[in-house]
């Protein structure tokens, strides 16, 4: 009886020993599928449009506490967590961050929204990673420029 407790202790040990060092070599960031044209080869110089990108805000990996800093509190937040993309009822979320995080099996994802003068708005979703909620995706939006 005990050398069976032994080889189940120590499987179970094995498998724990090798799952630990797949998600230590594993980089978060690296598990998030960004869409076309909001990754690193994105062209800001050509970005006149009232959507401005999250490649050309200049808020890649930053902490709220620092956005919080330049833009002061947001007007609207909320907190999701993520399983897959999909909030814990299998509802989607934002359609792009749901597709974003279909291949990250556990996130805590806080959705930002600063309003400034003329209606314009700065959208930031944040990723609790190591304890701090980091910037992944937003875009700013120009809502009267949108109407033209």
């Amino acid at each position: 009886m005990s050398r069976s407790v032994f080889r189940y202790v120590l499987c179970f040990l094995a498998v724990f020993y090798f799952m630990s060092c797949r998600e230590s070599h594993e980089d978060f960031f690296e598990m998030i599928r960004y869409p076309s044209g909001c990754d690193s080869t994105f062209d800001c110089s050509k970005c006149d449009s009232p959507w401005i990108p999250y490649p050309c805000l200049g808020l890649d990996k930053k902490t709220f506490e620092e956005v919080e800093q330049v833009y002061a509190k947001p007007n609207y937040i909320s907190c999701d967590t993520l399983f897959y993309g999909y909030n814990k009822n299998g509802g989607m979320y934002e359609l792009e961050v749901c597709e974003m995080l279909s291949e990250v099996p556990y996130a805590i994802v806080t959705f930002g929204c600063w309003v400034f003068s003329e209606n314009k708005e700065l959208w930031l979703y944040f990723v609790k990673y190591k304890n701090k909620n980091i910037v992944f995706y937003g875009f700013f939006l120009d809502p009267e420029n949108l109407r033209e």
